[in-house]
């Protein structure tokens, strides 16, 4: 392959257009025009105050309305502002201050369209001194009946990337949208600026502003990745050969946000003074005013900011504490985020309040709180050790780093045409190393993403991706599910069932120490009848009777572990976890028959302490597979 020359993307004809493009976007409003309303009792649209209805639109509005009624649900009315903002008002609440609101810097357009004043016998007005708020709020209400139903949590749409029918990219940056197509090898066509408002049933409103993509086509030009991979390679990492490129996809991921399919998260991990918070910064540089920054938050403290965004989110120091509800509550989120879910949440005026959360999330800390095996699955553990003698943190140059994270939005726009056959090509990478169809979404999209980032830079920076891809199977070599970390201690949820009641503790003492139940099963099972810790089958079931287990033998002559769907004693042993049950529903029945092999159990009617009751027996020898006893 022929070598590319080096090309600065703020060098030579295109850096000084995109400059340019750059600094007449940032002082745009300053040249707004401002919109002449009438004056009170004037004429307006060649109709006279309140004269308007025989010219009214489809809607039932008067002509030019600067109001956009979207639709109802319910007793909520939505409506698009003056400035395009998405309003939400209630019956009461259309009033006065209501309308007021909605028509704000508007307001002359009140008086216009509904006058309240004096008229002489001619019916002509001699003076307007008001508005008819009643009137007002009736005709905007039948507008937004006209509409139709309006659903709030799926319509609206705020700002990040979103994914448009046909498979076209829509980015939305608070005041400008942009559209861009498929259209491969020519990038600088497929992007196009397009009004905010309606596009396909979805509602993008106006919303503050955040950085644009760079303004030009980074084809033929130095891209991001030479910027930021040898920046991130001054870290030292667990896997110097996959974490950094983890972490440019995961910046891919946060960017494309709502317009892929699965988000997964990152989660930076390492002792104190190893360079976590100088990450969090470049992230912030990079991302700009795309990024949800906090520290300390909760789940409501993130998702109620983000509205309708779909904007990525970071959160520093999310440590593990004495009670861990908030940052499980914070890691359920983001679980619920990658797949792109309905969040449904009480609200005021006794209605709830639905959204769809498609937001990527970066966590980082020393000691992540405790996380269940489903969310463990949507994430990548990105390690970092001690820093090398002498080496120490790169300062960040927050005004470049800002430039280069323009231009990692428009690469990822620009290679937005090979996203779907990128993506297969990780993933079946990937499958071919022994991931299951979750590992190939998790690593696949991030190895994706970062592709797409890294693109022709690949070969000058050493990297088996974009162009220099000749083998791409080196990621599945790498990424090995037997030798990565974010496999470790991941189990079935059976599995962790099973576990949960072997490792409870039993009310019954040998040499000072308290024993399990996998403790009692063990006496029994071992082989040496004559060790003294040797239990008879009838001693084990007068300890294992105490929380509702029992030793059986079958018609086959084989041992096995008998657990009741329903016992109180049961019960009680699961209190607080997962697989716990209502009384006569345990919640442990189900994860059991619905997740163990069929050739591990069979069911069965029988008496514990008792309490005769259906379950499942469970043969020893697939518990205890290594060696075999018992009576």
């Amino acid at each position: 392959m022929e070598e590319r020359k080096s090309r600065s993307p703020e060098a030579g004809e295109a850096g000084v257009k995109a400059m340019l493009m750059s600094a007449e976007e940032e002082n745009g409003w300053l040249a707004r025009e401002a919109t002449r309303d009438p004056d009170k009792g004037m004429p307006y649209m060649g109709f006279e105050p309140g004269e308007w209805y025989e010219g009214a639109d489809e809607l039932g509005l008067f002509p030019g309305c600067p109001i956009f009624p979207l639709g109802t649900d319910g007793d909520m009315y939505f409506f698009l502002d003056t400035i395009g903002q998405m309003r939400v008002f209630s019956y009461s609440e259309l009033g006065k201050a209501g309308v007021s609101s909605l028509f704000q810097g508007r307001h002359r357009l009140l008086y216009w369209a509904w006058p309240r004043g004096i008229k002489n016998r001619e019916g002509q007005w001699v003076s307007v001194n008001g508005w008819d708020n009643n009137l007002a709020g009736h005709d905007l209400m039948g507008a937004c009946a006209r509409q139709g139903a309006f659903d709030p949590a799926d319509k609206p749409r705020g700002r990040g990337v979103w994914k448009s029918r046909k498979g076209d990219l829509i980015v939305h940056c608070g005041d400008k949208l942009y559209l861009v197509g498929r259209a491969a090898n020519r990038p600088e066509e497929a992007i196009k600026e397009v009004p905010l408002g309606v596009y396909e049933g979805h509602v993008y409103m106006s919303r503050p502003p955040i950085a644009r993509p760079w303004p030009v086509s980074m084809a033929d030009l130095d891209g991001p990745a030479l910027d930021i991979y040898p920046l991130l390679k001054t870290w030292n990492w667990a896997r110097p050969d996959v974490d950094p490129i983890l972490l440019i996809g995961e910046i891919g991921v946060m960017i494309l946000g709502a317009a892929i399919d699965f988000r997964p998260t990152a989660f930076m991990i390492g002792d104190r003074a190893r360079g976590k918070s100088t990450l969090q910064q470049l992230i912030r540089c990079l991302l700009q005013g795309w990024l949800i920054k906090a520290a300390d938050a909760s789940a409501a403290g993130i998702y109620q900011p983000l509205k309708h965004d779909s904007l990525p989110v970071s959160l520093d120091e999310l440590e593990s504490e004495s009670d861990n509800r908030k940052g499980e509550a914070i890691m359920k989120l983001a679980r619920v985020s990658a797949s792109g879910d309905l969040i449904l949440r009480g609200g005021d005026k006794h209605t709830g309040v639905a959204f769809r959360a498609r937001s990527a999330f970066l966590f980082s800390a020393i000691n992540p709180p405790p996380m269940e095996t489903a969310e463990m699955s949507r994430m990548a553990f990105l390690v970092l050790k001690t820093l090398k003698a002498g080496q120490a943190e790169p300062v960040i140059d927050e005004e470049k780093m800002g430039r280069v994270g323009q231009r990692i939005v428009r690469k990822l726009l620009d290679n937005w045409h090979r996203w779907p056959t990128t993506l297969a090509a990780y993933k079946a990478a990937l499958a071919k190393a022994g991931h299951d169809g979750r590992g190939q979404a998790t690593f696949g999209t991030l190895l994706a993403c970062a592709d797409m980032i890294i693109d022709g830079d690949a070969a000058a920076l050493g990297i088996e991706m974009g162009d220099n891809a000749t083998y791409l199977d080196i990621w599945g070599e790498r990424l090995r599910p037997a030798t990565m970390i974010e496999y470790d201690g991941q189990a079935d949820n059976w599995r962790a069932c099973i576990s949960h009641i072997l490792t409870t503790p039993i009310d019954a003492w040998k040499g000072g120490s308290r024993t399990t139940v996998g403790g009692v099963i063990e006496r029994y099972w071992m082989v040496d009848y004559s060790d003294p810790d040797h239990l008879a089958m009838q001693a084990a079931n007068d300890l294992l009777g105490a929380v509702g287990l029992k030793l059986v033998i079958s018609a086959e002559k084989k041992t096995e572990l008998f657990i009741q769907n329903s016992n109180s004693a049961l019960q009680r042993i699961f209190q607080g976890s997962k697989w716990y049950g209502k009384p006569n529903s345990g919640g442990w029945a189900l994860a059991l028959r619905t997740g163990m092999p069929e050739d591990w159990f069979r069911h069965d009617n029988l008496y514990v302490t008792g309490n005769k009751g259906r379950g499942i027996a469970v043969a020893l020898d697939k518990l205890m597979p290594n060696e075999t006893g018992g009576d």
